[in-house]
C-alpha cells in the first residue's frame, strides 16, 4: 500500500522531490519505492525528465487501480473501525473561511467519514454564536478574541 500511495501522490505532483517533503522520507527512498513497484509490474510508469515526471501511458492506466485499492482500503479501515459516524453535521463559518479552509476538511472529512451528510452555513461570526449557542448548528470555525463560551472550544 507504502508503494502505491507513494506512486498515486507522484503522478499527481509530478515531482519525486515534493513527494519527499509530503511523506518526510529522501527523495532517493521515494525513488526507490517507484523503482520497486515498476519492477513488480515489469512496466514503467514514469516518463523522467530533469523537470519532474509524468505518466507513462501503462502509469496513467495504472493510476485508476491504485486509487481505487488505497480507497478501498481506507473505506474498508472505516467500515471496521469505531470511526463509523453516521447522520449529518450542520457546519458554521463566515463566507471569507469557506474557500480558504473548507474544499480540502470537507475532502478529508467526506473520506474518513462518508456516510455523513455535511450541511454548511454561512453567516457572520455574532450570527453563528447565536445559531451554536441555539444548537441549530453543530459546530462553527470563527476567529473571535474573547472565546470564553460554555460551547466554545479553541484549537
Amino acid at each position: 500500500l507504502k508503494l502505491l500511495a507513494t506512486f498515486v501522490r507522484a503522478a499527481h505532483s509530478g515531482t519525486l522531490s515534493a513527494v519527499a517533503v509530503q511523506v518526510g522520507r529522501t527523495q532517493s527512498a521515494v525513488t526507490m519505492q517507484v523503482q520497486r513497484l515498476e519492477e513488480a509490474l515489469g512496466q514503467s510508469l514514469f516518463h523522467r525528465s530533469g523537470s519532474g515526471v509524468r505518466l507513462t501511458g501503462s502509469g496513467e492506466r495504472f493510476l485508476a487501480y491504485a486509487e481505487r485499492i488505497l480507497k478501498i482500503h481506507d473505506e474498508a479501515i472505516s467500515a471496521l473501525s469505531d470511526k463509523g459516524l453516521h447522520g449529518s453535521i450542520i457546519f458554521g463559518s463566515p463566507e471569507d473561511y469557506l474557500s480558504a479552509f473548507f474544499p480540502a476538511l470537507l475532502k478529508g472529512f467526506g473520506t474518513v467519514y462518508p456516510d455523513v451528510e455535511i450541511k454548511v452555513v454561512s453567516a457572520p461570526t455574532v450570527e453563528l454564536r447565536t445559531l451554536l449557542n441555539a444548537r441549530q448548528i453543530d459546530l462553527a470555525l470563527v476567529s473571535s478574541p474573547n472565546a470564553s463560551d460554555a460551547h466554545v472550544r479553541t484549537e
